[in-house]
């Protein structure tokens, strides 16, 4: 209480004041004490009370607040959204598949683009026709085929030979279409048999695959017909052969499978000399073979 003001209180007691006008000092004093002590405890739960964190603005849709505005982590902002890849912006929404106008969006798998037009399920985009409803029977787009006609991958096929969804001029052979004439079928693949032969069901560049493929006089030689005696490793030799080999020219010879110049040398018992003579019959009547085998002088 005021020091001041109690005096006075005092003072009034004294004179003779009224209880009423007393009691009235009293209260007065009384209210300003507790006023004072509310603005001291006021003050002091203020200063022990924390500042409140500033909370980060909200972000519509899936955007999110980068400190500075609301944008998109990824994809493209469209409304509220964001847009990512396999999707499109229509009218403020992420549309997944193809916005084909106010706020229509169509299932990529049913778009129709040569008509411009969404085709709902159990129809088939027919190209410029648009969206048709295929019936039992028909054939694809073009409907039910005419006599004479097979249906094959949605067209009216006429040579009758489907491989698959194609449609083949020529034949058929393992799914696959023929495409040369004349081409046949081994197995389950084509082959041209002017430069291949069937063997065991595969297709092999040559003419044939065993000796009995071949005519008369000629044998099965690397998968091609050889006369007889000429077929060598690297294939039908144009002459003799020797050791599997071809020879090269008609002035070499063959000696126990070795390859020799004739001219100069002379094949014994399969060993290559230098010399004309291995006995006396290469020599003639009237000469002997020497030991170098080379002929003696005439000798009548």
């Amino acid at each position: 209480m005021e020091t001041g003001r109690f005096d006075s209180l005092v003072k009034s007691l004294a004179s003779g004041a009224s209880r009423r006008s007393v009691m009235k000092g009293l209260l007065g004093l009384g209210v300003a004490a507790s006023a004072g002590g509310a603005l001291i405890d006021t003050g002091t739960q203020a200063a022990r009370r924390p500042t409140p964190t500033p909370r980060p603005p909200t972000c519509p849709g899936s955007q999110h607040w980068d400190g500075i505005k609301c944008t998109c982590a990824s994809g493209d902002t469209c409304g509220p959204d964001c847009c990512l890849i396999g999707s499109e912006c229509c009218d403020g929404a992420c549309c997944f598949g193809h916005c084909y106008g106010e706020e229509l969006c169509c299932n990529y798998d049913n778009w129709c683009d040569a008509a411009a037009e969404c085709c709902p399920e159990g129809a088939t985009c027919c190209g410029e026709q648009g969206c048709v409803v295929i019936e039992e029977g028909d054939c694809g787009c073009g409907g039910e085929c005419p006599d004479g006609f097979e249906c094959c991958g949605g067209q009216c096929c006429a040579s009758g030979f489907c491989a698959g969804e194609t449609c083949c001029a020529i034949g058929v052979c393992g799914g696959l279409c023929l495409t040369n004439e004349g081409d046949e079928c081994c197995g389950n693949l084509p082959y041209d048999p002017e430069t291949h032969a069937c063997c065991n069901g595969t297709p092999i560049y040559g003419g044939c695959c065993t000796t009995g493929g071949c005519e008369l006089g000629f044998s099965c030689c690397n998968d091609f017909c050889c006369p007889r005696g000429q077929c060598a490793f690297e294939g039908c030799c144009a002459g003799s052969t020797c050791g599997g080999r071809c020879l090269h020219e008609d002035t070499y010879g063959c000696c126990n499978d070795q390859e020799f110049l004739l001219e100069g040398n002379v094949c014994c018992d399969g060993v290559v000399y230098a010399g004309i003579c291995c006995n006396n019959d290469d020599c003639g009547t009237c000469s002997d073979c020497q030991a170098n085998h080379t002929c003696s002088q005439p000798r009548c």
